[in-house]
Order: C-alpha cells, then structure tokens, then sequence
C-alpha cells in the first residue's frame, strides 16, 4: 500500500468475502478514455438490423454515438479507414439490398470500380452503406452479427 501512495496513486482495500482485496486505481488521461469509449453507428432509423444493433448495444451497456447515415454519410477519409480497421473486403460496404444500389446498377459497376470510385460513391449516397456502420479508433463492423460484435467489443467478463 505505502508504494502505491508513494507513487501517487489511489489505492483501495475492499471486503471479497471474507477477505479483503487490495487494488490500485490507474486513471486514464482524459483524451485516452474518450478515444478509448468512443463508438460512433451510422444507421438508418427505419432499418430493422439497425435496431436491433441498437438494442444489442444497449443490452451490453456500451454507449454510442448515433447518426442517420442518409442525413449525414460517412466521408471518404471515414469508410477508408474503416475498410482497413474492420478487415472486410470494400464490396462489404455496400448495402446490395438497397434501392440506390440496383438503381444505380453497382452489380454491374462494381466490376470496373476502384477502390478510390467505390469509396467515393459510398460517401455520396448514404442509402448505399451497408448498416450499421459502426466505427472506433482502431476498429469497425459493418452489418450487424452479434456474434461479431460481441468479440469487437464486449470486454471478457461482462
């Protein structure tokens, strides 16, 4: 106890049982923890998958930041990095079941799309996102699978 105090750390005995425990509290500095706590979802209110990841989300205690992804899309610089940090293939990203995918006939398009293109028609048209578009520093899910989500972003033990 006395290193701890020595270090300027708080430090706390709590009854477990009949024994106490002794631990130590490490805070993070303020810009880490919000990093580390930001979950932003692109969703569309209307979409079923998109509620029940909300409820999913809920469920599990987690906390996020919602935005209706026709209102305000996700930029290029956004899907880009989400693309990377979520390891899925860019033709993931987009929501085939869509009306503004068949309109705009991306079956057939996609084929002589580059990445570059596919980002750039992805971050015009909202509707053309798979969803929900969940996305954190250092990681991103596309679609909801709970099992998925459950492994990206449920600590062990809760």
């Amino acid at each position: 106890m006395a290193r701890c105090a020595d270090e300027g750390l708080p430090s706390c005995i709590a009854p477990l049982g009949p024994e106490l425990i002794s631990f130590t509290l490490e805070v993070m500095p303020d810009d880490d923890r919000a990093q580390a706590s930001k979950l932003t979802v692109f969703h569309y209110p209307g979409c079923s998958t998109c509620r029940n990841a909300r409820a999913w989300l809920r469920d599990h205690g987690i906390e996020a930041e919602w935005i209706h992804i026709v209102e305000a899309s996700p930029s290029v610089e956004l899907l880009a990095q989400a693309v990377r940090d979520s390891g899925e293939e860019i033709s993931k990203f987009f929501n085939t079941s869509g009306r503004s995918y068949r309109e705009g006939n991306f079956r057939e398009r996609r084929a002589t799309m580059d990445d570059q293109a596919c980002l750039e028609a992805l971050a015009a048209d909202g509707k053309l996102v798979r969803r929900p578009l969940a996305v954190w520093a250092g990681g991103a899910l596309v679609g909801f699978r709970a099992e998925r989500w459950r492994e990206a972003l449920v600590v062990d033990g809760e």
